[in-house]
């Protein structure tokens, strides 16, 4: 009964510490744009890619601060790991400019990501 329990203790250790990394990925506080138009997708299940961009351009990935060229290299490497079902999600802060969002897009194309989404807020009019 003992090793069950310590199976048990650890899973539970385990799920506490992976949902509060699966958080990490969300907190990054940014004010996203308002949409009026736009609908949930619902597609079959894809290796998402999660980039944020603040409104200094700073791009952010798994709670890191990273620079253009190190979001190239991981894009790179996600899309080497998982083909084609793969999808490129931006949060990016209504305050950023374009030029910060544009290489991000570009580089997407570059190596064949073609599904792209952005995260926003409903608006309510």
């Amino acid at each position: 009964m003992t090793p069950m329990i310590d199976v048990v203790f650890l899973l539970i250790i385990f799920f506490l510490i992976s949902s509060h990394l699966a958080k990490r990925e969300n907190q990054k506080i940014l004010s996203l744009p308002m949409a009026q138009t736009g609908e949930k997708v619902k597609r079959e299940p894809v290796a998402d890619f999660l980039i944020h961009i603040d409104k200094e351009g700073t791009l952010w990935h798994a709670g890191n601060r990273i620079v253009l060229s190190e979001f190239q290299r991981r894009l790179s490497n996600h899309k080497n790991k998982h083909g084609n079902k793969i999808e490129l999600r931006v949060r990016a802060d209504r305050e950023v400019a374009y030029h910060h969002i544009e290489p991000v897009l570009l580089f997407a194309a570059k190596t064949n990501v073609w599904t792209t989404t952005f995260k926003v807020y409903k608006s309510s009019r």
